[in-house]
């Protein structure tokens, strides 16, 4: 599933108003699924281990100068957090920040 988190997030942000390119991306996406549907993650229970809690950042995830002024989608920076319980994912979360110029 951690896979396909960053393709579906992807997905959803353009929505509102898809273009030719997101249909295509969301064809593979559905072939992929498709393909990989008896495959899975299973978590061991680790008794030892209390809460555990990850955080991350990206400035600006693949921003380019050359390239600003037409993709301002990728000019934006984005942090996440995961939380373990007994070594096992819970909870997570992930946002782009505000681009301020």
């Amino acid at each position: 599933m951690p896979d396909i988190i960053f393709a579906v997030r992807q997905l959803a942000r353009f929505s509102v108003d898809p273009r030719k390119d997101h249909g295509v991306a969301m064809m593979y996406l559905g072939m992929y699924l498709n393909h990989t549907k008896l495959i899975g993650i299973k978590f061991k229970i680790q008794p030892k281990k209390a809460f555990g809690c990850y955080v991350d950042a990206d400035f600006a995830g693949a921003f380019s100068r050359e390239h600003s002024d037409e993709d301002l989608v990728v000019a934006k920076s984005r942090s996440g957090w995961y939380i373990f319980c007994a070594g096992c994912p819970v909870a997570r979360a992930s946002k782009l920040q505000p681009w301020l110029p």
